[in-house]
């Protein structure tokens, strides 16, 4: 890495993918919520666990989808035109 440039790229890099992840996990916590809620159906007190488990997969989802929102803002304002085009090109150390 020689220049400014190449480490904001490799933090960029890096948080996208961390942000990837962190979707997927909110997406994984919101169904397993609706599983729990249909799974449930007959239980009041388990389909109110479902219900929070689902509302707090969409909360978790609605923070990580307008984080991704901000960061890929800060990159075309950083780097311009879109960003860095392919977010997986990590530079080598």
């Amino acid at each position: 890495m020689n220049t400014l440039d190449d480490i904001l790229i490799l933090f960029w890099n890096l948080i996208d993918g961390l942000v990837v992840i962190v979707v997927a996990l909110g997406l994984v916590f919101f169904l397993w919520g609706l599983a729990k809620f249909i799974l449930n159906a007959g239980d009041e007190k388990g389909r109110e666990a479902g219900k929070q488990v689902m509302f707090w997969g969409i909360i978790a989802l609605f923070v990580m989808i307008s984080v991704w929102g901000i960061i890929n803002f800060l990159q075309s304002a950083i780097f311009g035109n879109g960003g860095i085009e392919d977010p997986w090109d990590i530079p080598s150390i």
